[in-house]
């Protein structure tokens, strides 16, 4: 299509008119007038600088102008309305401001734009620690501050561009100062560590025995930090890193001190300790020559108020005595002192002995007899001393070593007066004491037991008998004793002779002087009961006084000599000494009395009892059944027999009392039942034998163990198990009745010269001691225990 020449010009005209400002373009001829507006205006930052270089623009629209060096813009050709005009620049922050624009007009904003923020991150961390919660960490002027978790991390947000100062610190660590650069909408990363602080610590450490105080080692625990004391005492110690320490102070010979000290950054700490002298201890023995007694001796230290005194043993201990050289010195009144040398080292003992000798002198004189008899053999003895002497045939005596001090002198023959005098003994010199001596007058006196037993202890006391026997003698139903455990002017305890038969018989005591009358009474001797059994084991006496069981024995027997009698029940035994005396094992063994007059013994439940020769009790153990409680008032006992589960007395009247269980009317003794002379309680029922050799039974019945046989006479010895009774006759004929089975009651065809049937209190068999000694069991329940074979006890006279 071609143009004609007016529609050129026209086109060309209008393409100069668009290139014009806008201001000055014209209006479309053809069609409505444009109607526009324009904003102008400033930036300036918030501390009043103005800007360059800001970009400014109409949000929606194409306007945008940049500032001048003044900071100024305008924008063109805005449509009249509502605008938001934007300024932006780098390391600031955009800025905004709403305007209305109006046609033909100019609006005006004042944009004022804000610096951008970045923040800074890292880490902070103690050089000596695990934890580092807590370090501050701060921009210097900013008015930004934050602390340290316990990794050490920290954030400071919205930390202005620029450059800045950051400081880390913390309580006795060296703050750290580090210039960073902060830049827009970044994170400024670091990593610092803090090193503890230093101070130092001062102070003082004295002995307190000493004038100087040099060269005490002062040292903090758990380091190599260490000095030394001057002269006075003093020390520093420097470079010490700030915390809690604990400084130590030592020296050889003394105690170390320790002081807990807080180390801060800004002063000094001081420290003022005093040592003490270590100290060890010094034991030993000191002993008295010739005495049997070391207690107190004086045991001290020299030129110190540590002093002691010794035990009876001459033990002693001085528990705290200072390290050094020491002399140690020991003192009692007419002994002469003693010292030595010890060294003494701290915590160790220092161990000392040795004795005192006796400061002694002498006692001479002479003894009369006032019936002129000789004049020889009179016994002289001093208190504070062992030496004895006699004097020569013209009554002449001396005592050689006589320890000093106050003594009393004493002269002393059989069946004379005796002689005392006080003298005092003086060290190297000699003292007199001169005696006469009158005879004793008339005869001893005599309290005769009612009780003892064959081959016991019989026990006389009175007097005076003389302080040795001599001559003098003791005879028990015609039979001369031969052993004497005691004899004294009090006290005679004879050996009973174990031949002699048990019933009442005669004692008479003899005097060695021929002008003292003998002295005659009488005891009961009961028979000593060398065997006792139990269901399941046995024990007897042998020929040598020593034992032999047999089965399942108690622990705890030992190996026991000069036995008399014996007590076998379950669990449990009891022993009688020749001495008078009783041993016992087995269960519940506790509170054995200490007795010395004991004539029979017996065992039931877990009691064990012991007879004693005025005819009382005493038991000890524990109770399941009353066992363990006689009859109050109970006396003149000459018999106690223990079963299974129940006890039987004898007393001196010919009665039975009976305690314990008392199933079956086993502890009801029959009213009429008296001259017991025995009993043997068993199971839940007793046989007693009286005195005319006849036999009665109570208590259970139940397989006929209470049913005694008619016309059973002339019976010695009675015995029990479970359920069955035996008896032997005089003549050697062995009786069994009540439960037979296992053959309890088979006695053996052709048993012969049996001296003794044994009871048995919860037996299931049989036993008899024959007369040579030997053990003959029968029944063969399973339980019962038989005696060995080969075994030879005693077998007690009737």
């Amino acid at each position: 299509m071609k143009m004609n020449r007016r529609g050129a010009l026209c086109a060309l005209l209008l393409a100069l008119v668009c290139a014009c400002d806008p201001k000055d373009a014209p209006t479309d001829p053809g069609g409505p007038v444009i109607q526009t507006g324009k904003v102008a205006g400033t930036t300036r930052t918030e501390d009043g600088q103005t800007l360059s270089g800001v970009l400014v623009k109409a949000e929606g629209t194409d306007a945008s102008a940049t500032t001048d060096a003044q900071g100024t813009f305008t924008l063109y050709g805005l449509k009249p309305g509502a605008h938001s005009i934007v300024a932006s620049r780098k390391d600031y922050l955009p800025a905004t401001q709403a305007v209305e624009v109006k046609a033909d007009e100019t609006a005006t904003v004042a944009l004022v734009l804000a610096v951008s923020e970045g923040r800074v991150a890292g880490t902070v961390q103690l050089d000596d620690a695990t934890s580092h919660e807590g370090i501050t960490v701060t921009l210097d002027d900013s008015g930004l501050s934050t602390t340290t978790d316990a990794s050490g991390a920290f954030a400071l947000e919205n930390v202005r561009r620029g450059a800045w100062r950051l400081v880390a610190s913390k309580a006795d660590y060296l703050a750290r100062y580090e210039v960073i650069t902060v830049r827009g909408d970044e994170t400024t990363s670091m990593a610092l560590k803090l090193a503890r602080a230093t101070s130092r610590i001062t102070g003082t450490v004295r002995f307190d025995d000493a004038a100087s105080h040099q060269g005490i080692t002062v040292s903090l625990q758990g380091t190599k930090v260490s000095t030394t004391t001057d002269a006075s005492g003093a020390f520093v110690l420097e470079n010490v890193k700030t915390g809690t320490w604990r400084i130590v102070a030592s020296q050889a010979d003394y105690v170390a001190r320790e002081a807990e000290v807080e180390v801060h950054a800004d002063a000094a700490a001081t420290v003022a300790l005093t040592l003490t002298r270590a100290a060890g201890r010094v034991e030993g023995k000191v002993l008295l020559d010739g005495a049997s007694s070391h207690e107190g001796i004086t045991v001290s230290i020299v030129g110190t108020d540590a002093s002691t005194t010794t035990d009876a043993s001459g033990a002693f201990v001085l528990g705290y005595v200072k390290t050094g050289l020491w002399v140690l010195q020991a003192t009692k009144e007419n002994y002469l002192p003693r010292a030595q040398e010890v060294t003494v080292l701290a915590g160790l003992p220092a161990t000392v002995s040795f004795t005192l000798m006796q400061q002694v002198g002498r006692v001479t004189g002479t003894v009369r007899m006032a019936d002129n008899s000789s004049l020889e053999g009179v016994l002289i003895s001093a208190t504070g001393t062992t030496e004895t002497t006699v004097t020569d045939a013209q009554g002449v005596y001396t005592l050689f070593a006589v320890p000093a001090g106050a003594r009393t002198v004493t002269a002393r023959k059989s069946h004379y007066t005796q002689g005392t005098q006080a003298v005092t003994v003086v060290r190297d010199e000699s003292r007199r004491a001169d005696f006469e001596l009158a005879r004793v007058d008339g005869p001893p006196a005599v309290t005769f037991p009612m009780l003892s037993v064959q081959g016991g202890a019989l026990v006389l006391k009175g007097g005076p008998f003389g302080f040795v026997r001599g001559a003098s003698s003791v005879t028990v139903g015609g039979v001369t004793v031969t052993e004497y455990s005691t004899w004294t002017e009090e006290l005679i305890v004879a050996q009973v002779p174990a031949s002699l038969a048990s019933g009442e018989q005669p004692v008479v005591v003899t005097m060695a002087a021929p002008w003292r009358p003998a002295v005659s009474g009488s005891v009961r001797v009961l028979r000593a009961q060398t065997v006792s059994a139990a269901n399941d084991w046995g024990v007897a006496v042998r020929t040598d006084g020593t034992v032999a069981a047999w089965g399942s024995t108690p622990s705890g027997l030992g190996d026991l000599k000069g036995v008399v009698s014996v007590g076998a029940v379950w669990l449990q035994g009891v022993a009688l000494l020749k001495d008078g005396s009783v041993a016992s094992w087995g269960s519940r063994n506790e509170g054995r009395p200490d007795v010395h007059d004991g004539v029979a013994v017996a065992a039931a439940g877990l009691t064990r009892f012991v007879l004693r020769a005025d005819g009382t009790l005493m038991m000890w153990g524990a109770s399941v059944y009353g066992e363990d409680s006689p009859p109050a008032g109970l006396k003149d006992v000459v018999g106690i027999h223990g079963g299974f589960s129940h006890v039987v007395a004898v007393t001196k009247d010919g009665r039975a009392v009976a305690w314990g269980q008392g199933s079956y009317d086993a502890t009801k003794v029959p009213a009429d039942l008296s001259n017991v002379v025995a009993v043997a309680p068993a199971g839940f029922h007793n046989v007693a034998l009286r005195q005319d050799g006849t036999v009665a039974a109570w208590g259970s019945n139940v397989y006929g163990e209470g049913n005694v046989p008619g016309g059973l006479k002339n019976v010695v010895s009675v015995a029990a198990g479970q359920f069955h009774s035996y008896a032997l006759q005089k003549d050697g004929t062995v009786w069994c009745w009540g439960n037979n089975d296992g053959g309890r009651c088979n006695v053996p065809a052709g048993l012969t010269g049996v001296a003794e049937v044994i009871n048995i209190g919860n037996g299931e068999g049989s036993i008899a001691l024959k007369q040579d000694g030997t053990l003959v069991s029968w029944g063969t329940t399973y339980g019962f225990s038989r005696p060995p074979g080969g075994l030879v006890v005693v077998v007690p006279p009737r």
